[in-house]
Parts: structure tokens; sequence; C-alpha cells
């Protein structure tokens, strides 16, 4: 909504003494569309436009244009808004506005509202509580990509930016979706299967339109956690559902993406819309750390339950980091101590060869005869960073 001190509309039947009052603030009145008392005001408000909202042009070609349907240009910088008296039709953006109003007795007026800025979506530090997967693709060739940055975290024709947890166990935690800015919601979805590891089904989302008329969708949302309804007035920070994996998707995450209000995608990172940004490229950390029963797969490592904490001897069982970014060089191992505080036994290394995203990296091991507590000691560049211990008996 916006105020009748920064935007108006401007109909035929509007007093001559009205009309002067809204020419200090808005309006652009095309030369042939005025008649009788209006058109003597027309200089005046030919002159105040331009240094208002940026108007490129206030003749009569432009609002034949407008009335077609069709365009008028709006200035680098300045938000125009469309629409009939006093409500508002489409609120619009930097760029050719296009306007859905036919009837040549409603005018065109702009509003400085500003560019959106974004809160991130999720909370806790990148890193260690959720990390980027895949950014947008900006490359439009076939099989090509490019992320903002000039790298490739991204896949084919990916539209959004994918925010990953650790696994399952987390999602099933409640991990709040936030509104990254304030806006109206504006359609809703809700009620689908949410552990999906494969691209199937239908989504969870919602979606949410700022006052520059740009929208944020927030995607594969867990089961029955929507908790916004169409045409509610959100703030950012406001809790719009937890992180879930329904629809198209193989772990669970937050798929974010924005669009303009003629449909155009955005990336928020390439148009610098985040307050503060995450960065590109960091240090390794740990979304979390699982201790299972058994040589487990990958798939099974998504979903790992409670951590095992009593082993018979001879047990087999893994051990699974859960990694956030990472930087060439840079190592994770296990090392577990026995019994009588010694070790017992370590991995080899594993160095991490370029930028990293999210990964999950498995260790299988087999109990030997030695009863008593065991403590497993998750390595990141030689430092302990997380422990989990256990019973042999």
């Amino acid at each position: 909504m916006m105020s009748a001190r920064t935007t108006g509309f401007i109909r035929r039947s509007i007093s001559l003494a009205l009309l002067a009052t809204l020419v200090e603030v808005t309006g652009c009145i095309a030369d042939d569309e005025l008649d009788g008392p209006l058109g003597e005001a027309q200089e005046s408000i030919a002159a105040v436009t331009p240094s208002l909202w940026g108007c490129t042009s206030v003749d009569a070609t432009v609002f034949t244009h407008v009335f077609a349907g069709r365009a008028v240009s709006c200035g680098v910088g300045v938000y125009c808004a469309v629409g009939s008296g006093q409500q508002i039709g489409t609120v619009l953006t930097i760029g050719d506005v296009r306007v859905s109003q036919t009837n040549p007795g409603y005018y065109v007026a702009g509003s400085c509202l500003g560019p959106t800025s974004f809160q991130w979506p999720l909370a806790g530090a990148n890193g260690s509580a959720w990390v980027i997967n895949n950014y947008v693709d900006l490359d439009t060739d076939p099989g090509d990509l490019r992320d903002y940055a000039g790298g490739q975290k991204t896949y084919d024709g990916h539209q959004g930016e994918d925010i990953c947890i650790a696994s399952f166990r987390t999602m099933d935690k409640g991990i709040p979706v936030l509104a990254a800015a304030s806006g109206t919601v504006i359609e809703t979805h809700d009620g689908e299967f949410d552990r999906n590891t494969s691209c199937t089904g239908n989504a969870n989302y919602v979606k949410v339109r700022h006052a520059n008329g740009s929208e944020a969708w927030y995607w594969h949302m867990r089961n029955g956690s929507v908790a916004v309804s169409t045409g509610a007035h959100v703030n950012a920070g406001t809790k719009l559902g937890e992180v879930g994996s329904s629809g198209c998707s193989t772990d669970p995450h937050l798929h974010f993406e924005v669009h303009e209000y003629n449909g155009t995608l955005l990336d928020p990172f390439r148009d610098n819309m985040f307050a503060s940004p995450p960065a590109y490229s960091a240090s390794v950390h740990l979304l979390d750390v699982a201790m299972m029963l058994g040589h487990v797969s990958d798939a099974a490592a998504k979903s790992p339950g409670m951590n095992a904490n009593l082993l018979n001897i001879g047990a087999q069982f893994s051990t699974v980091m859960y990694t956030g970014n990472g930087l060439a060089g840079q190592t994770l191992a296990v090392q577990i101590m026995g019994p009588n505080g010694k070790q017992w036994n370590r991995s080899a290394d594993i160095t991490l060869t370029g930028t990293e995203r999210q990964r999950r990296f498995r260790w299988w091991w087999t109990l030997g005869n030695t009863r008593g507590d065991y403590v497993v000691r998750f390595l990141v560049n030689g430092s302990v960073a997380k422990t989990l211990t256990f019973t042999a008996g």
C-alpha cells in the first residue's frame, strides 16, 4: 500500500484544486488526454514530473502506449505504480512499465519505493547451520554453468539459491524459514510429502510480494509447516514455514527464488539484494556428525536417526561428517580413542581439492574385542571439531 503523499491516480472528474495538490508529488498527464479545466494545468504537471519520479517523456505517444497495455519508461532507480482512482493496480520496478489498464481515463503515477533489501531466510551461521549448495545459473546455454561469482556452484537452468541443512534428522527438529523482506503473501501450498530424495511430486511453498512488486518464492517446505495464509502481511523475519524436502528435491533444503514484477528472474547475489550476503568461499565447518550401526550407504546417511551409543563386540559401525563449505588444502579425519585413553584407530586425512559446498563423508569401522567407553573425534584441519561417545559391551 502506498501513501497519498507518494502516489496518486488522476481521472477526468478530479477538480483543478485537487489536481494542483497532486502535482506537487506525482503524476504525468498526456497533453491530448486533457480537456476543460484539467488542460489548463498540463504545463506545470509536465515540468515537475521528470524530477519527481523519472518519467522520460510526458508526450501523448507515451500515454497512447500505456493505454494500449504496452509500456512507458521509468528512470533508473525509480519505481512506478499504475492503477485507477486511489487503488493501485500494479506495482512496478526499474525498466519498462507494463500497464494493465486500458481505459484512457486512467493515468500513471510514480513513487520512490527503493529496491528490496533481503535478510537471510534461515537462522544460524554459514557452514555450521546451513550451506548454499546451488546458486542461480546465469549461463543460458544448455549444458554450460555459471554462478554470480563466475564459478559453477549451480546446475543447468537452476533459478534460485538452494540452502541446504545437514540431514532429515536436522529437518525433523523444525528449521524455520523466515521472510527475507516484508510483503504480502500471495500464494501458499501445503500437505505434500516432505522426505523426497528424488525429483517427484509437488512442493509445499510460500510466495511473498514486496512493496516494489518483486516476489520471493520459498520452496520445498516441510509438510504441515506453512505458517501464513494468502493475503497476510509479513515482516522481514516472520516465520513462513520450515525447511523440508517436498517436490523436486533430493535433500532437505530451502529453494529461495526471486522475480521482478513482470516475472523476470533475479539473482539476489548478482543484484546485491542481500543486506549481508554470505561469503561465496569459506572454510569448512561441520553441519553435523553421526554414529550409525552397520556399514551405511549415502542414502541411509541422509536420515541418520539417533546416534548409536551402545555397540556389541565385533560390531560394524559408521561415522558420518556433514560438512558445509571448504577450501582447497583443508583436511577432514576421524580419530577413535579407546577405553585406555589411547588411540584405537584413525582414518587417513581427506584433503579437499577445491571450493566445496555441502558434503557427506562416511567411514566404516569394525569394533574389536575391547569393552569399555570410546570417544570418536571428528577432526577438521587436525583439530577436534566435535566428539561422540559409545560403549562397547
